[in-house]
């Protein structure tokens, strides 16, 4: 669902992927019930470690304030837009992008 949400490209720089890398914006260490929904998942390119899903590990604060990282303590993904390469977005729980205005 997230990778056809997302149309297979990196929610962050666009790039077209073969094999898409999902992302946990809340981590996954972080074990809570709403880890897999749809809203608290996007498709970045790279590894943990490499592409836009490294430089969301590697920059913490940037990537919060871009929506790609949320709290431990925010149980809502929902509510917190993401900066994509097409703008501000908000995913929801239904496998949908809702255009924001920030």
């Amino acid at each position: 669902m997230v990778l056809t949400r997302d149309r297979w490209r990196c929610v962050r720089c666009g790039k077209y992927l073969d094999a898409g890398s999902i992302h946990h914006r809340r981590m996954r260490s972080h074990k809570w019930p709403g880890l897999n929904l749809p809203s608290n998942l996007l498709t970045l390119c790279g590894s943990g470690t490499t592409g836009c899903h490294g430089w969301a590990h590697a920059h913490p604060a940037q990537a919060r304030e871009d929506g790609y990282l949320v709290s431990a303590y925010n149980d809502h993904p929902e509510t917190i837009p993401v900066h994509t390469w097409k703008g501000w977005m908000l995913p929801d729980n239904t496998g949908q992008w809702v255009p924001q205005v920030v």
